[in-house]
C-alpha cells in the first residue's frame, strides 16, 4: 500500500478545450493531428536565427498526472478531458517522452549519428557502394525518435496565450505518433516550415515560367496554392510561410480526419475520467455515451457515467 504522495497517475489524460472536441473523441476515438513542435535543439547552433525549426508532427498529445496535481495544467489546455488507462495506452504505442537541453547527451548522440551517417552516405556514392536502403533505415529511425523529444523548457502559445518560458518537464507528455511508411504518399511524415519557406522564391518562379507541377519537394504544392489564390502573392515572404504552413496542416489534419484506420479507438472498460467544464454539460455527455456504447451492458455503462466529473468538482476537491 502506498501512503506517499503519488507522482504518476495509472490514467493518460488528454485535455481539449470544446465540448465538440471531447463528444467527437467518444464517438470515433483519438485521430492524429499535426501540431507544431520546436525542434531547434538539434541544430548545429541553437540560437541560430537563420533557420525555422519548427516542424508539423502528426501525434495525439497525453499527460500523466495525477487528478489532484491537474489543475495548472486544466488551466491551459482548457476544461474538457478524458482519462484513459495507461495500459491502454502502451498497448497502443503511446510512449512518454524525453525532455532535453538542447546541450545534453541525448541530443548530441542523436546529432552526431545524423551527421555519421549524412558523411557515410557520402562515401558510399564515391565508392559506388550500395549501402543505401540500410543508411536510410537508420537515419528514418533516428528522425522517429527525434518526434519523442522535447525541450525541457521554453516559448510556448496555445489558443491565444503566450507562456515565454514554459516547463515543458512539468507536464509528463506522453505521445502517440503514427508510424507512416515512406511508400505511403497520401500523409507526410511532418511538415517543416524552413523547407516549405524555401519552396516559395522556387513556386513563384515556375509560375512565372509556366512550368509543370513536377519539381521535387514542397514547390508543387505551393506552386498550385499560390495559383489557385494568387492574392497569396501579395503577403510578404515570412508571412506567407506561416499561412501556407497552417494551410498544409489543416489539409494533412482533415485526410487524417478521414482515415478511420488511423484512430486509437476507446471502449467503456478504456475510459477512467470524463472531464467537462460545467454542470450543464453533464447531461448531453451521458446522453452521447448511451448512444455510443448501446451494444455494452447497462452495467458498464452505468459505471462510465459515474466517472464523469466536473471543472468544478476538480477545483474544489482535488
Amino acid at each position: 500500500m502506498n501512503l506517499g504522495e503519488t507522482l504518476s497517475s495509472d490514467t493518460l489524460f488528454h485535455f481539449t478545450s470544446k465540448r465538440e472536441y471531447l463528444e467527437n473523441i467518444i464517438e470515433r476515438g483519438f485521430y492524429p493531428r499535426y501540431s507544431t513542435e520546436d525542434f531547434s535543439m538539434f541544430s548545429s547552433v541553437p540560437d541560430s536565427t537563420e533557420k525555422i525549426f519548427d516542424f508539423g508532427v502528426p501525434m495525439v498529445c497525453f499527460c500523466d498526472i495525477p487528478l489532484s496535481k491537474v489543475k495548472e495544467h486544466i488551466s491551459v489546455y482548457k476544461g474538457y478531458g478524458i482519462g484513459c488507462t495507461k495500459a491502454w495506452g502502451i498497448e497502443r504505442g503511446v510512449t512518454p517522452l524525453v525532455y532535453v537541453k538542447p546541450t545534453s547527451e541525448t541530443v548530441q548522440g542523436i546529432q552526431k549519428a545524423l551527421i555519421t551517417l549524412r558523411n557515410l552516405s557520402y562515401v558510399n556514392e564515391e565508392d559506388g557502394k550500395m549501402n543505401g536502403p540500410v543508411i536510410r533505415g537508420i537515419r528514418e529511425s533516428l528522425n522517429r525518435l527525434k518526434k519523442f523529444i522535447k525541450p525541457y523548457e521554453g516559448r510556448f502559445e496555445h489558443n491565444g496565450q503566450v507562456f515565454e518560458s514554459k516547463r515543458f518537464y512539468d507536464e509528463r507528455e506522453w505521445r502517440f505518433v503514427p508510424n507512416l511508411f515512406e511508400d505511403d504518399k497520401s500523409l507526410l511524415h511532418w511538415i517543416e516550415k524552413d523547407l516549405l519557406q524555401s519552396s516559395i522564391q522556387l513556386a513563384k518562379g515556375l509560375i512565372e515560367l509556366n512550368w509543370p507541377n513536377f519539381m521535387p519537394g514542397d514547390a508543387p504544392w505551393v506552386q498550385q496554392k499560390l495559383k489557385s489564390s494568387p492574392d497569396l502573392l501579395n503577403f510578404p515572404e515570412k508571412e506567407l510561410a506561416e499561412k501556407l504552413y497552417e494551410m498544409l496542416r489543416q489539409e494533412m489534419n482533415e485526410k487524417i480526419e478521414s482515415m478511420p484506420e488511423m484512430s486509437l479507438p476507446i471502449d467503456p472498460l478504456t475510459i477512467k475520467y470524463i472531464i467537462v467544464e460545467k454542470e450543464e454539460d453533464v447531461e448531453p455527455i451521458v446522453d452521447l455515451l448511451g448512444k455510443r456504447f448501446k451494444d455494452y451492458s447497462h452495467a458498464t455503462v452505468k459505471r462510465l457515467l459515474t466517472r464523469i466529473i466536473t471543472l468544478e468538482q476538480i477545483t474544489d476537491d482535488f
